[in-house]
């Protein structure tokens, strides 16, 4: 009943002994040392990553967001669809709205009556440069 929960915290004390090996065993240091250093060089990339996702949602924001509202009407919506689009999660939608409007290009749930505006600038090569920078930050290509 109540003994329980303070067993839990003897064992775990218990596991933590293990950590002084990391101390004693100098090949076992240099690993966890290496594998910390390679934490924080995740954390920068992430950082960069952002950075190009942020840009990429400014510029599709002044690229389409007149011709398509319902991907790039502001930040955070643009940002979720270019994660969409990094992840290649049916990202052609995107593109194609982007490219001749959605008044000529009316996919399910994001067409509606209110959203008919002429096609904008070639959206093309946005498209084409964001599908590949994102995979120079992936480990699999």
């Amino acid at each position: 009943s109540g003994g329980g929960g303070n067993l839990m915290i003897l064992r775990l004390f218990r596991l933590a002994r293990l950590l002084k090996l990391v101390g004693k065993i100098k090949k076992l240091q240099s690993i966890v040392m290496g594998l910390a250093a390679g934490i924080k060089a995740a954390g920068y990339i992430a950082i960069l990553l952002f950075l190009v996702f942020y840009i990429f949602a400014i510029a599709g924001i002044l690229a389409f967001g007149r011709n398509d509202p319902f991907h790039f009407r502001s930040i955070p919506i643009a940002l979720l669809s270019l994660f969409r689009a990094a992840t290649m999660e049916d990202w052609t939608d995107i593109m194609y709205i982007s490219m001749y409007g959605c008044d000529v290009y009316k996919t399910g749930i994001y067409y509606t009556d209110e959203m008919k505006i002429a096609g904008s600038l070639d959206s093309n090569p946005y498209f084409k440069t964001w599908e590949e920078l994102p995979n120079y930050f992936k480990c699999t290509h």
